[in-house]
């Protein structure tokens, strides 16, 4: 699975760190601006109305992985 692929890359430890945000194309492409990897090149519906992001593994994150959630825009107000 892709976890246990990361595992075994990465090690024991917390797999990835989901942070709710207002406006995933905005905290998207705040990242991008600070030059920090996106992965993928779409924003994935997730569950309820939500989608998300994951950012590249950097040192600063120590092996985890960081999730931006926010909501779909057709689900927006």
């Amino acid at each position: 699975s892709t976890v246990a692929r990361f595992l075994n890359e990465q090690g024991p430890g917390i797999h990835h760190i989901g942070f709710r945000v207002r406006d995933l194309d905005l905290a998207r492409s705040r990242y991008e601006e600070r030059r920090q990897r996106v992965l993928g090149d779409t924003v994935r519906p997730v569950t309820r109305g939500t989608s998300s992001v994951f950012l590249q593994v950097t040192p600063e994150t120590r092996g985890t992985l960081i999730e931006l959630v926010g909501p779909t825009a057709t689900a927006e107000h």
